[in-house]
């Protein structure tokens, strides 16, 4: 099921006219939706006939629609859904936002990692560019591990 938080409905807002989501709600054929009715109920409109009718297809949908799925993050720039998280947040594509400047230095004790959307990826970048000896070789005494930012991480990680 699509759930569009106040966030994405606020970036909505600033992205689309009303008549732009008419456009959307006449190419999608959404009955009972004029320009009377209020935008919020437009864009709850849109967002029950995806989860009724299914998504479009890609290749089927007007330039307006394709960027209203990916503004609403219903799918990424390829037309892929994006889906559900079990814990209700959507599980984003490496290419599909634009990264932090901290990207890749993921950290799961930093709060701030925990509610970063590209959290999962930055691990999995971090865990890439640990060095070849992360947790096998480390040493109080040895010059390298004194010198090396994943010094704390790796001694934890070596016990």
């Amino acid at each position: 099921m699509i759930i569009i938080d106040e966030p994405t409905k606020e970036v909505i807002q600033e992205n689309f006219g009303k008549r732009d989501l008419l456009d959307i709600v006449n190419e999608l054929s959404i009955p009972d939706v004029e320009i009377s009715i209020r935008y919020s109920k437009i864009v709850e409109a849109i967002v029950q006939d995806c989860n009724t009718n299914g998504v479009p297809e890609w290749g089927d949908c007007s330039k307006m629609l394709r960027k209203f799925l990916m503004t609403a993050k219903i799918t990424n720039k390829d037309g892929e859904l994006i889906e559900a998280s079990a814990d209700g947040s959507e599980e984003v594509e490496a290419g599909d936002i634009e990264y932090p400047d901290c990207y890749g230095l993921a950290d799961e004790r930093d709060p701030a990692c925990g509610r970063c959307k590209v959290m999962k990826t930055c691990m999995e970048k971090h865990m890439e560019s640990l060095p070849p000896c992360f947790g096998k070789d480390y040493s109080d005494i040895a010059p390298e591990c004194e010198i090396c930012i994943e010094q704390n991480k790796c001694k934890e990680h070596n016990k």
